[in-house]
């Protein structure tokens, strides 16, 4: 059998072992089987498990319970901030690296990246130390390792620290979106598989250990189908647990979902549970909240990009009221619905650009006045706190003008809201991100996810929603982000698909 083939080729003294895995294959399941068993025989330094997800994270921390005084767990990007804040003067950046990346947009941690491989490379003996620190490297989900950062894995490989690498080029769905991109990395996997040893992990244990192992040969032949460039056939020989509902979304804008019969979408939503509902998109993730009328939460995984965009607009103007405030509604326009520029952001800013000297007339134009008083008084942090929580509490209350303001990402806005609770916002800002790292969150029981949130996780019940045409063209990367999204069901899958005849990748009728 492959699994104890892989099992062997890891236990090995093979330098290098690369193990192609699909989805639900046993991936994981290897790679933290195999940092348990060097745990126990180890007598030197730590095994380091990097992954490129947070989720993947805490799927790895909670697998290896028990040994983690010998193991550490950490992202990749994570690992080349540590360099780097140890580094950060002969890099030429502030000590606080992650922050320097987060403010170089769009593509900060690609430049950081590519900073610390290149100085890693000059200077081996910082890669030496890396290796005496950490004699064995397993590196999950590889396919999303860019050039930058797997050079700075194969540096430290060449100062003695052994790599057990795992990937999956069906999975490759965060990077450059380009097929030159994609088929570059796919070059780059097949030669490191050339470099030392290598398997294939084929028995799809995620569905066979819940009794549902129709469901997973039926993904498994999807993944070939997709890598083959065909399309998959959904009107014939699908599993019992394979549904699927045409319902094209007939809304002209992005952010909406609107379908002619939403009977059958519901019915699943109301009798599954767990269940995870899956959009490819952001703006897809917003639609089917208002579809529901915000009773299914959205999961916000680990990123804040609101947040991190409000925190960059207090760093560069701070004291400028204006300013401050155009941050807070753009925050507010992320993270929510409601709060649009001819019905609240126009006035909450003119209130602002005449430091609220007029007395308003009717209720509306007092609470939006209330909430610029409030930043005109602390153009700073502690005034973007303060008002985030007063326009909370207008709308919890229902207070006239509020009443069709939404939150949607909630997590997001609630760390917003504690900004004050610091003394500078870079200092609230790194802490936040550090409580979230270190929490270790799983999603609600029924939820709404995007397809790359969702990477890393599974889920009992998963409705996936790919009814607009355009989600489902036939390029590389729209085949890999279709495959990811099929993969994540344990025991039933939903697919909500436009009502035609069939897509670049999908035969519906």
């Amino acid at each position: 059998m492959s699994d104890e083939r892989v099992a062997q080729i890891l236990r090995s003294d093979a330098p290098l072992v690369a193990i192609e895995a699909a989805a639900g294959c046993g991936k994981t399941h290897q790679g933290a089987d195999y940092a348990r068993d060097w745990s126990n025989v180890s007598q030197a330094g730590r095994i380091l498990i990097l992954t490129h997800t947070h989720a993947a994270c805490d799927v790895f921390s909670a697998r290896t319970q028990g040994v983690k005084s010998k193991v550490e767990i950490t992202t990749i990007d994570g690992l080349i901030a540590q360099i780097a804040r140890a580094y950060h003067s002969s890099l030429g950046i502030p000590l606080d690296a992650a922050r320097w990346a987060a403010l170089q947009r769009p593509d900060g941690y690609d430049q950081l990246a590519e900073k610390v491989s290149a100085y890693v490379e000059r200077h081996p003996v910082i890669a030496a130390s890396l290796s005496r620190q950490y004699p064995t490297i397993v590196c999950d989900e590889h396919q999303d390792c860019t050039e930058s950062r797997h050079r700075l894995i194969m540096a430290i490989h060449r100062q003695g620290t052994r790599l057990r690498i795992f990937a999956d080029p069906m999975q490759r769905i965060y990077g450059d979106r380009s097929s030159n991109a994609v088929t570059a990395d796919l070059d780059r996997w097949a030669n490191l598989k050339s470099q030392g040893a290598t398997d294939v992990l084929d028995t799809p244990h995620r569905w066979v250990t819940q009794g549902v192992g129709d469901l997973g040969e039926w993904v498994v032949r999807a993944r070939r189908t997709l890598h083959e460039g065909g399309q998959i056939d959904l009107t014939r020989d699908r599993p019992d647990e394979v549904s699927v509902i045409a319902a094209s979304n007939i809304a002209e804008a992005r952010r909406q979902l609107r379908v002619r019969d939403r009977g059958p979408i519901d019915a699943v939503v109301n009798v599954r549970d767990p269940l995870m509902v899956l959009a490819p998109t952001n703006d897809g993730g917003a639609a089917m909240r208002t579809f529901w009328n915000r009773t299914l939460p959205i999961w916000e995984g680990h990123q804040r990009p609101a947040l991190t965009d409000l925190v960059d607009s207090l760093d560069d103007n701070t004291d400028d009221a204006h300013a401050i405030g155009e941050a807070v509604v753009r925050f507010l326009q992320s993270v929510g619905v409601g709060f649009a520029d001819r019905s609240h952001a126009d006035r909450f800013r003119a209130e602002i650009a005449e430091n609220c000297a007029t007395a308003p007339r009717g209720p509306k134009p007092r609470n939006l006045q209330s909430l610029a008083r409030i930043i005109c008084e602390n153009p700073n942090h502690l005034g973007v706190a303060g008002a985030l929580r007063a326009l909370r509490t207008l709308v919890r209350e229902n207070a006239a003008g509020f009443e069709t303001v939404k939150i949607d990402m909630i997590n997001e806005y609630s760390e917003a809201e504690r900004l004050d609770a610091f003394a500078d916002f870079d200092t609230a800002h790194e802490e936040l991100a550090r409580r979230r790292t270190r929490s270790r969150r799983v999603p609600p029981r029924k939820c709404i996810s995007t397809i790359h949130k969702a990477k890393g996780l599974e889920c009992d019940h998963v409705m996936l929603v790919v009814n607009r045409v355009n989600d489902l063209s036939g390029t590389l990367y729209s085949r890999n982000r279709l495959y990811v999204g099929l993969s994540r069901a344990r025991r039933s899958l939903t697919i909500v698909v436009p009502d035609v005849a069939d897509t670049a990748v999908l035969k519906i009728r």
